[in-house]
């Protein structure tokens, strides 16, 4: 008999200590983040009893979208609007804070509630010279942009012979965006020559997706485009 009174004490421990709601609790059954960089979760592995999550992108990116799944019967709103298990929520803007989200479960008269705060890795901030092609040239909340698919150059070597000849491999999809400085300068290439344009509008005029070139950026900010070649 002590056995057995045992052995129940213990089984409605265990149930006691299941999750709540478990059984019919509205929780969410998937989470995922549309992003345009690279995303880290914490905690990194998504769990319908877990309520808080911090996400990360790259500093780069302007906005994100979540992607929550729910049973077929519940409603999910993200930031309170509704948002269809399996579909993208609104876009949501990052800036230099985090960002509170609420995304809520609906179920038959009762809530549940997951809060994910949102942010940008922080940048770099150094001296960096980058190549890539330039696929868009944009104006956004007062700044200019240039959104480049940047590629990784491989140099031959150090000795006189091989100077700074390098080779590259686009290794990437992602679109890096970043602002162009005031004071930035443009060079374009005319028969293997370069030519400073006299200012962005003048770049815009003659540069091509299909040229690759060499992006310097100081702190985020890009001060100076010019053509790449494999010779410097």
């Amino acid at each position: 008999m002590k056995k057995s009174l045992c052995a129940l004490l213990a089984f409605l421990t265990l149930f006691l200590c299941l999750p709540a709601g478990a059984e019919s609790y509205p929780v969410l059954t998937g989470l995922s983040v549309s992003s345009e960089g690279s995303v880290k979760m914490v905690p990194a592995a998504f769990s319908p009893f877990t309520d808080t999550y911090l996400i990360t992108v790259d500093a780069w990116v302007d906005t994100v979208s979540l992607v929550p799944y729910a049973s077929a019967d519940a409603m999910i709103t993200v930031n309170g609007r509704y948002t269809p298990s399996g579909s993208a929520s609104p876009a949501l803007s990052l800036g230099d804070t985090p960002l509170e989200v609420s995304v809520q479960v609906t179920r038959g008269g009762t809530s549940g509630e997951y809060t994910l705060f949102l942010q940008r890795r922080p940048s770099e901030k150094r001296t960096r010279v980058s190549a890539g092609f330039i696929q868009s040239i944009y104006p956004s909340g007062g700044k200019w942009y240039i959104a480049a698919d940047l590629v990784t150059v491989n140099y031959r070597g150090s000795s006189y012979s091989d100077g700074n000849r390098s080779s590259y491999i686009n290794d990437s999809s992602y679109l890096y965006k970043y602002p162009v400085s005031s004071r930035c300068v443009f060079y374009y290439s005319s028969n293997g020559i370069a030519k400073q344009c006299k200012d962005l509008y003048g770049f815009m005029s003659v540069y091509t997706g299909t040229n690759m070139y060499r992006i310097v950026y100081i702190e985020d900010e890009i001060v100076a485009v010019m053509p790449y070649t494999s010779a410097y």
